[in-house]
């Protein structure tokens, strides 16, 4: 979860791009008391394309042949649910509406959490895991800072990386598995000769 919630809110289908393996995030959306309002990220940098692992892009393809809108290029990505009335189609999902985040965060999140036993944990603290995640799987920064929508890598670094320990043992690695390979070509590679010798 590298977005905000009205980024989240804001995806529709055409968003996604199963053959790239991305998703572009180009609006937002907010529930008010006059009803939904689109607007656009907070930034020039926050309209940004982010990539997907093959995990999710598989989960995806399956999550998008199901639904009976899902060929609605501008169908929400995340669609509500009928609460209303009963039958079977009580609490099913609803592609002509807008996921309600709070009933949402009530009924699907928290009941989520509860299960593997992180009770305390809140939505935003996705954005705090995908960030760590990227960086500790050795995702530079600033590619980091670009996912999430940042202008700034230092303002990812101090806001969502600061609990990472620096791992200098592991920068010292890669820098001798970078080096290995010069360093055996020149002991193995031959002396020059000078002239006179070897004739």
């Amino acid at each position: 979860m590298a977005g905000s919630t009205g980024e989240m809110l804001g995806l529709q289908v055409r968003d996604v791009n199963l053959l790239r393996r991305t998703v572009d995030v180009k609006r937002t959306y907010q529930y008010t008391r006059a009803g939904w309002v689109e607007g656009t990220p907070e930034s020039d940098k926050s309209t940004r394309t982010v990539p997907l692992r093959r995990a999710l892009v598989d989960d995806l393809t399956t999550y998008l042949a199901e639904p009976p809108h899902g060929d609605d290029p501008t169908a929400p990505l995340w669609p509500g649910r009928n609460y209303a009335g009963g039958g079977e189609w009580r609490g099913r999902l609803d592609w002509t509406t807008r996921m309600n985040y709070d009933s949402f965060y009530r009924r699907q999140f928290r009941e989520a959490a509860r299960a593997i036993g992180r009770p305390t944990l809140r939505f935003h603290d996705l954005r705090h895991t995908a960030a760590s995640l990227f960086a500790a799987s050795g995702m530079p920064l600033v590619r980091v800072a670009r996912v999430l929508g940042h202008a700034d890598a230092g303002m990812t670094y101090r806001v969502y990386l600061h609990f990472l320990p620096d791992d200098f043992l592991a920068d010292m690695e890669r820098l001798d598995a970078y080096i290995a390979p010069a360093r055996r070509a020149t002991q193995t590679a031959p002396l020059p000769l000078r002239r006179g010798e070897g004739e």
